[in-house]
């Protein structure tokens, strides 16, 4: 296990000696993050560009994924979504420019698979799509990874007109969009749920119905109702029954509709699995009114996104956004996994210049 640990945390060096290839950015360390000066430009393949980065999204699972072996390799670049302008495209003429019209100097939003929190990233074509004149860089970078899991959540479970929904912990950048987004498909009803200390930040979403999580339990305050689609944005994996159930998965129970599912966002890791495999199917194979989401980033989904933004319908709350500084984000950091934010941590790497 040693040796084979060894070969997959050598698999890529990140950090150079050369005087002219080199950036700032967050990386990961043996114990926390920390930021360097040496990190090299990364080089283009054919399906990607390089962006100058303007703002990235701070998630819970960038911090997190550090603590399981194997999942990150030593000095490997942090972050997954960002915001930024096209410096260099990884082709120069032929099919993919008229496959996907990128060009040097095009202002673009999406996921990346790491160094968000960087000078520069690499970004796959694919995962991309170009942010709208009037989109602030905040914005925009907060958008793609809350954003898409509630798309791809409410699509894969046919969420539609006239459906109801609840979302627990509609304070989470991912409730948050969950409700937006349910709001546009015309839900029969919204309802949210959330600790008191957050209770205010609710007032933000256009919703009639706010429950108190401390005041009762949801089965009483909401009793003789049910609802098409449960969202549970505040369970962690390891809150669970000995039969392996969430907590708040079997208290909420009772009010399913029939067909309904239960969504945790924070899934274990063998519902993780199964998703990846519903992922590939297409068909859920979770246990029986239960499902979970992991985000598969697309173009096509993110530039829905945008131009909802763009027609005033969509807009991600914001807590606070820091400085392109190591303390400021392992503190931002911190502060996620309190589960005390209202809304997403956001880093300006660098100020964006309108040409």
């Amino acid at each position: 296990m040693d040796t084979l640990k060894g070969l997959i945390m050598k698999r890529q060096s990140f950090r150079t000696k050369e005087s002219g290839s080199k950036m700032t950015g967050m990386v990961y360390t043996k114990d926390s993050m920390q930021m360097v000066d040496d990190l090299k430009v990364p080089k283009l393949t054919t399906t990607q560009v390089l962006v100058k980065v303007y703002a990235a999204g701070l998630n819970a699972v960038d911090e997190y994924k550090r603590r399981i072996p194997m999942m990150v390799s030593p000095d490997e670049p942090v972050g997954v979504e960002m915001v930024g302008r096209v410096e260099k495209l990884g082709w120069v003429g032929g099919d993919k420019v008229h496959m996907f019209p990128i060009a040097v100097g095009d202002e673009v939003l999406g996921m990346v698979d790491q160094g968000g929190l960087s000078e520069y990233v690499v970004a796959e074509a694919s995962k991309i799509t170009f942010m709208p004149e009037t989109m602030p860089p905040e914005q925009a970078a907060a958008f793609p990874v809350a954003g898409l899991t509630a798309f791809q959540g409410l699509t894969f479970n046919k969420f539609s007109e006239g459906k109801k929904i609840l979302v627990i912990g509609a304070s989470d950048p991912a409730g948050a969009m969950f409700v937006k987004q349910a709001q546009l498909l015309k839900a029969g009803e919204v309802v949210v749920a959330d600790v008191p200390e957050k209770l205010d930040a609710l007032g933000e979403l256009g919703v009639e119905e706010v429950l108190d999580l401390e005041e009762a339990p949801l089965a009483e305050s909401l009793e003789g109702r049910t609802f098409d689609l449960i969202v549970d944005c505040m369970s962690e994996p390891q809150d669970k029954l000995e039969e392996g159930d969430f907590p708040m998965e079997k208290k909420c129970k009772s009010l399913l509709a029939s067909g309904g599912r239960f969504m945790a966002l924070n899934a274990k890791p063998i519902d993780q699995v199964r998703k990846l495999i519903a992922n590939s199917v297409g068909l859920n194979v979770q246990r029986k009114g239960f499902d979970t989401v992991l985000v598969r980033p697309k173009s096509e989904e993110m530039k829905q996104l945008a131009e909802w933004f763009q027609e005033g319908l969509l807009e991600q709350p914001i807590d606070s956004v820091v400085p392109f500084e190591e303390g400021a984000i392992i503190e931002a950091y911190e502060k996620i996994k309190t589960k005390q934010t209202k809304g997403k941590m956001i880093v300006e790497v660098s100020k964006r210049v309108v040409h």
